[in-house]
């Protein structure tokens, strides 16, 4: 069996046709930047863009991500992630 092809022998295909964006960074900059420093929240959205910055501190993990209307940072952790 090749690396491209599952047991039941369809394609398996590594790169999704579309990718459904719920929010751009810039409509995430509008909704949050009241937002005060150490403020959490449970939305969920899908972005899309291009990484720009990688920077890792320990356990925790930054990202610049960039698209035609903004940059935003994305933060992870470690312990939440796995």
């Amino acid at each position: 069996m090749s690396d491209v092809e599952t047991s039941t022998n369809e394609p398996l295909i590594r790169y999704p046709y579309r990718f459904d964006r719920t929010s751009t960074a810039g409509e995430l900059i509008d909704r949050y930047q009241s937002l005060e420093a150490g403020t959490s929240g449970e939305m969920v959205a899908s972005v899309a863009g291009r990484i720009r910055t990688v920077r890792t501190h320990g356990k925790l993990g930054f990202a610049d991500l960039e698209d035609s209307s903004g940059r935003i940072q994305l933060f992870a952790q470690h312990g939440v992630l796995g």
